[in-house]
């Protein structure tokens, strides 16, 4: 039965059994006595039959019964089950029992009550002719056993169902060999079907079939003789895109449909080839990519398939009529895969033969030809050139793979260019290849588009150390670029995570580093380079550093799978994007090679370009800056993105370029001796110049000294350090170091040349003070505050407190009345980020927390840089000051006359030291109101001490001393000792002395004296613990720090040297600091600084202004010009340099004098002689400028301000009883600077009248200052 039974059909049930025992079972075969049960389905008669069983070992014995299928059961599965219980005996003649044994068995009987259903799928056939005509059957239940065909009610003919399965109820397909008689009649067709039981169609399916006796059309989509794009198949065939329509005449049963559309090329074709057929409305179009032949006439290997073609296409009906050969579609196009060829022919130079040398040492413009190759040309649509270090050639000895990924659209194969021929290729049998033949940074690319494509390079082997991988990707999205993979683990992926680019290494854990704050997901194309190996993990994009591991090798070697495009590990693993040119070597890459590799191409320029233009010229330029041994490389592609990717055919030249000016480096080591710092100059260059040298080194006058030739014989010089082996010999590097005493005020230029002329000049690194001040913001070096510039005017920022430097973002901070505003560093941006405070005065910076912080008289307060969630951190009153000492998580402000601490976030407030109980030890317990509340504070940023700073009085029998502000270092009770000097100290100081503990009295050192009246309401700190402070009367200074009392012999970090040199004139309401590290520089570049001979002038009194010019650029500058813009406030009396030029008098107030050429390194000073005016009162601001005919180097030195106070003359008093002096005593401090000393009675002396007058605005600004300060107590 097949399984299968009809409804009323009868069948015969048989059950067996079989004694298989084993006989390794107890020893022997067993005789086995019992029941078999066999129960049938009440759809075959349910009944049960019982049997008695006896088996001798090995016997057999069946059951059976007949059964009678319902004529009323339903299709469907049924099941008959026999049941065997029987006890097993061992055989004659001991029988003895051995035990029970029971089994089962059923069997499956399909009941089939469906009858069958045919159709005929065929709708025409050719008259006169033996047509095969066809169609579907199909059971719900069981399989076709029987198909009949009648044509016009004759009698019906078993048709042939030979295709069919006789088992299951799969749709069985018929055919049937029908004579069709001439005429053009339409016919009857009737079908029946008979399935597995005998159930016959009830009533047969009949359709109309016409007669077609009209071949089909077909045209070619292709007009005239095109160039198409060739492209490959899974097979490596070599492929012709070529596409039309087809249609088949005649409608309903007189059209029997497109069956198929046929193309055959020639030459090199491979015979005639199905299309794909893709339905229309009234047509088909169809299309196919052609697969041309492996091999060419001449039974060589296709390789280039560039030629033309001649393309043949035929269609064919249901019916089997064929296009006539005289209606066949007969077309050409041509293929073009050559890549153009390109030549170097020469350079814009005159006389300069690039074929005869192999030395460039100046920029020039290289020059050549481009020629369009093959038979089939696309015209020239781009060139490239690419000077390749050595530092890039010298690896290629060591590639394992290069995929240049030009491969043509549609290949599912990947060429291996390394010529170790490993390849790659795509999941084809997933029919996920990417799309091959993209747009590429240059020429072809492959585009991912989806999740599943990925091209594999199988089984390449890998080491586990010394190993590097560079490519080219290009995404608009998170996603896996690359990875290593075999059976065991996955290693060394490359992916995008949040637009940055990440790494991974694999050894006894995963080691991930990551590029930060950089989106590389952006849509353009960018290098990634991977390498691994002592070094550890390094991971470049763009030729520059980007992260680094300390893994130095990966558990993971041996043959592995290289995956691009994916990164199974990766968040997002698989990536939409492109990727192009990928190289893996098996050595570690130098980051100067990385380097090589990320500038290697650049577009060349083209004469002419397109479909037309088959030969033109190229140019394209050796830059300046390049130094060392090149090869230039050059390729080209034609219009069909052909281009050369074989690095073997690339060179065109070898040999050294040498357009670069020598390296500079300058070092500058504060403190190196006590007292001293250490100037080192370092020059390099493949081709340096001995005698061009001038290295910084100062004179007993401060003056930069020219290096001497003989000097440096017994200096660091360094030969053949930059050269390939065998070089002649040559210098390469020099390094010279000197000492000069002191602090170094200014800057220092180191110059060099080579020996073809590049020259180039390097300013030392200097820390810039940003000056909020009453003229607005100010910029100015913070040695010696050269170089002023007025970088925002009173109208664009008017500070009333403190300034802060994010140096990261390149922005500035100021407080601002009731706001707090911030710029770029240059001035540009200015907005107001928080208003609304009360009084605010202090404020800093921290720049990796991204967080503002300022003190307000009641609270210290932070917030977002961009002014979002402000937070109280401190609540308080009195508050004055504070200062953030960041590397220590520590915020510290001042409260009257107590300095407190906190941390960052506010929390764990403590007081860190208070002057509230010092007293005055001249007058016994003395008195503690002469201390006033602490007005600044700052903390050392390398040594994390706080420093403070006030103001005092100090009264004795005979005198009143007004003290300037004092910094004071407090290092707290736990410490024996704790000083703080003002700075430079001088002789004569007050020994005050502090509340303690019994153990020890902490002394504080305030030194008195110096100029009278004035405080330093300003303390502040560079980065590299310089002091800085300001005093009320105006001026910012650069001060020192010192631990231990009346010594200079040790200093608390920073630089401290004696001295104390002006930075600002003005006055400064906040000071902050941003290291500058100029640029090496090829041209002149003009610096101009500014100084007044006196800090003060009254009308009718006389300064000097002072121009000091220098020239710290590489050559000599022309063409110098110095601009003065004299106040309104003074008169111009005359003008000299020192150098004798003769400077005009001014137009208006409009000084300009012209001067001689500045050579690289000198200067010259510009005097102007002023009187004051009657309107000479208040700050009087004079601005100066420098140009030149050349391009300067560094335009923002190119300014300077100068800062001075008119002072209004006030007659002198003349006393009518002087009193007697009392004596002074001896532990007075006598005052410095020749400040007039008041005597006893209140009169004045009269030898000096303007000691008169100072004396007597001393006692109003002390009146004043302590009114002032009376809000901070």
């Amino acid at each position: 039965m097949n399984g299968f039974i009809g409804l009323g059909a009868t069948g015969v049930y048989t059950a067996t059994v079989h004694n298989t025992t084993d006989p390794a079972v107890g020893g022997s075969l067993f005789v086995t006595e019992g029941k078999l049960t066999s129960t049938l389905p009440t759809q075959l008669g349910g009944q049960t039959l019982v049997s008695d069983i006896s088996l001798q070992p090995t016997g057999t014995i069946a059951s059976t019964a007949s059964f009678t299928a319902a004529t009323n059961a339903g299709s469907g599965k049924v099941l008959v089950n026999s049941a065997l219980a029987a006890q097993l005996y061992d055989p004659a003649p001991s029988y003895v029992y051995r035990g029970n044994y029971s089994l089962s068995s059923s069997l499956q009987v399909t009941i089939d009550a469906d009858r069958p259903t045919a159709d005929t799928a065929t709708t025409a056939v050719r008259s006169s002719a033996i047509n095969i005509i066809g169609g579907t059957a199909s059971d719900p239940t069981s399989y076709i056993s029987r198909v009949q065909v009648s044509i016009d009610g004759g009698a019906f003919t078993d048709a042939d169902i030979s295709d069919c399965r006789q088992s299951g109820n799969a749709p069985c397909a018929w055919a049937f060999a029908w004579d069709v008689p001439a005429g053009s009649a339409t016919y009857a067709v009737a079908v029946k079907a008979t399935d597995a039981v005998g159930n016959e169609q009830v009533q047969a399916t009949v359709s109309n079939v016409g007669i077609d006796d009209l071949a089909p059309s077909v045209t070619s989509g292709v007009a005239g003789n095109p160039i198409v794009a060739a492209g490959k198949n899974a097979d490596d065939q070599w492929t012709l895109p070529l596409s039309g329509s087809a249609s088949d005449p005649g409608s309903g049963s007189t059209s029997s449909g497109l069956d198929r559309v046929e193309v055959m090329v020639e030459p090199n074709g491979s015979g005639w080839q199905p299309a794909q057929l893709i339905a229309s409305t009234g047509a088909s179009t169809w299309q196919i990519d052609y697969p041309l032949s492996a091999f060419d006439s001449t039974n060589d290997p296709l390789l280039d398939p560039t030629g033309s073609y001649t393309f043949t296409v035929r269609a064919v009906d249901k019916a089997s009529n064929v296009t006539a050969a005289t209606n066949y579609a007969i077309g050409t196009v041509r293929i073009d895969t050559s890549a153009p060829a390109i030549r170097l022919t020469g350079s814009n130079l005159p006389g300069f033969d690039i074929s005869a040398t192999r030395l460039i040492t100046s920029p020039m413009t290289l020059s050549g030809v481009v020629t369009e190759t093959g038979s089939v040309t696309t015209g020239i649509a781009s060139a490239e050139m690419s000077l390749t270090w050595d530092k890039v050639t010298d690896v290629y000895a060591n590639t394992v793979l290069a995929m240049p990924f030009d491969d043509p659209p549609g290949a599912t194969t990947f060429r291996d260019v390394s010529r170790n021929a490993w390849g790659a290729s795509c999941d084809l049998a997933a029919q996920q290849c990417p799309d091959a033949g993209a747009a590429g940074r240059f020429g072809k690319a492959i585009r991912l588009t989806s999740t599943e494509q990925v091209v594999i390079a199988p089984t390449v082997p890998i080491s586990t150390t010394g190993y590097a991988l560079v490519g080219w990707f290009n995404a608009g999205q998170d996603g896996g670029i690359f990875a290593v993979n075999n059976a065991s683990a996955t290693d060394r992926q490359i992916y995008l995570s949040g637009g940055n680019v990440c790494a991974d290494v694999l050894g006894s854990s995963r080691e991930t580093i990551c590029s930060v704050n950089v989106n590389y997901a952006d849509g353009g194309w960018h290098m990634v380079a991977q390498t691994l190996g002592g070094g550890g993990q390094l991971l470049y994009v763009d030729g520059r550093l980007a992260a680094s591991g300390s893994a130095t090798s990966s558990s993971l070697s041996g043959a592995a799978n290289l995956i691009f495009g994916r990164a199974p590990q990766a968040t997002t693993n698989s990536l939409r994007g492109s990727l192009d040119e990928f190289k893996l070597f098996d050595v570690e890459l130098s980051a100067e090679s990385v380097l090589g590799f990320y500038q290697s191409w650049q577009p060349a320029s083209l004469a002419s370009a397109g479909s037309s233009v088959n030969a033109t010229t190229w140019s394209a330029v050796v830059p300046f800056g390049l130094e060392g041994y090149y090869s230039i490389d050059l390729t080209a592609s034609d219009a069909q993105g052909n281009r050369n990717d074989d690095r073997f055919e690339w060179s065109q030249w070898r040999g050294e370029i040498d357009t670069a000016p020598p390296s500079l480096e300058i070092l500058i080591e504060p403190g190196a001796s006590f007292g001293g710092t250490r100037i080192t100059g370092i020059a390099e260059d493949l081709n340096l110049d001995r005698a061009s040298l001038q290295l910084p080194c100062f004179g007993p006058n401060g003056e930069v000294n020219d290096i001497n030739p003989n000097y440096l014989v017994g200096g660091q010089m360094s030969y053949n350090t930059l050269t390939r082996p065998g070089a002649p010999l040559r210098l390469n590097k020099v390094v010279r170091s000197c000492t000069i005493p002191g602090y170094p005020t200014g800057t220092f230029t180191i110059r060099a040349c080579d020996t073809y002329g590049h020259c180039a000049a390097k300013t030392s690194p200097q820390y810039q003070a940003y000056i909020a001040s009453s003229s607005g913001i100010v910029r100015a070096s913070a040695s010696d505050g050269a170089g002023q510039q007025l970088i925002l005017d009173p109208t664009k920022a008017n500070p009333t407190g403190g300034i802060a430097i994010d140096s990261q973002r390149q922005q500035m901070y100021w407080v601002e009345a009731t706001t707090i505003r911030r710029a770029n560093l240059d001035g540009t941006g200015i907005e107001t980020i928080i208003s609304g405070l009360s009084a605010p005065r202090r404020i800093a910076v921290a720049e990796a927390a991204g967080k503002v912080y300022w003190s307000e008289p009641g609270a210290i307060k932070r917030a977002n840089l961009d002014g979002s969630g402000v937070e109280i951190l401190v609540a308080g009153t009195g508050i004055a000051s504070l200062s953030l000492d960041v590397a220590r998580s520590k915020i510290f402000w001042a409260a009257g006359k107590t300095i407190s601490s906190a941390n960052l976030d506010g929390s764990g407030q403590s007081t860190f030291a208070s002057l509230e109980t010092v007293t005055d030890g001249f007058q016994g317990a003395g008195s503690t109101n002469f201390l006033h509340p602490f007005r600044d504070v700052a903390v050392n940023p390398v040594s994390g001490r706080p420093y403070f700073s006030l103001y005092a009085t100090c009264v004795s029998p005979t005198q009143v001393y007004i003290l300037e502000g004092c910094q004071f270092l407090y290092n707290g009770p736990s410490l024996s000792t704790g000083y703080a000097f003002r700075v430079p100290p001088t002789p004569g100081a007050a020994n005050l002395r502090m509340a303690s503990s019994s153990t020890f009295t902490p002394q504080v050192r305030i030194e008195v004296g110096s100029e009278s009246a004035v405080s330093y309401d300003t303390v502040a700190f560079a980065p590299d613990g310089t002091l800085f402070y300001a005093k009320r009367e105006g001026g910012l200074y650069r001060g020192c720090t010192y631990l231990s009392a009346g010594t200079a012999t040790s200093s608390d970090g920073g630089i401290c040297y004696a001295g104390e040199p002006t930075i600002f004139g003005g006055n400064v309401r906040g000071v902050a600091f941003t290291l500058v590290k100029p640029p090496v520089v090829t041209n002149p570049d003009l610096r101009i600084s500014k100084t007044a001979s006196a800090p003060t002038i009254v009308a009718g009194g006389t300064l000097t202004y002072t121009l000091a010019v220098r020239n710290v650029g590489a050559v000599t500058g022309g063409g110098v010009i110095v601009t003065d813009t004299l106040p309104t406030s003074v008169t111009f009396l005359s003008a000299s340099t020192t150098r004798g030029e003769s400077c005009p008098a001014p137009s208006g107030a409009l000084f300009q004098c012209s001067l001689a050429p500045i050579d690289s390194g000198a200067g010259v000073d510009v005097f102007i002689r002023v009187q004051g005016t009657v309107s000479a009162v208040g700050p009087i601001q004079n601005n100066a400028s420098v140009g030149g005919s050349q391009a300067d180097s560094d335009t923002t030195n190119n300014n300077a301000i100068n800062v001075v106070s008119g002072i209004t003359p006030t007659p002198t008093d003349t006393p009518t009883n002087t009193p007697t002096a009392t004596n002074t005593p001896t532990n007075t401090p006598t005052p410095t600077r020749g400040i007039a000393t008041p005597t006893p009675s209140g009169a004045f002396t009269e030898k000096d009248p303007r000691g008169s007058r100072r004396a007597l605005a001393l006692a109003e600004e002390t009146r004043a200052r302590r009114k002032d300060d009376s809000h901070l107590a």
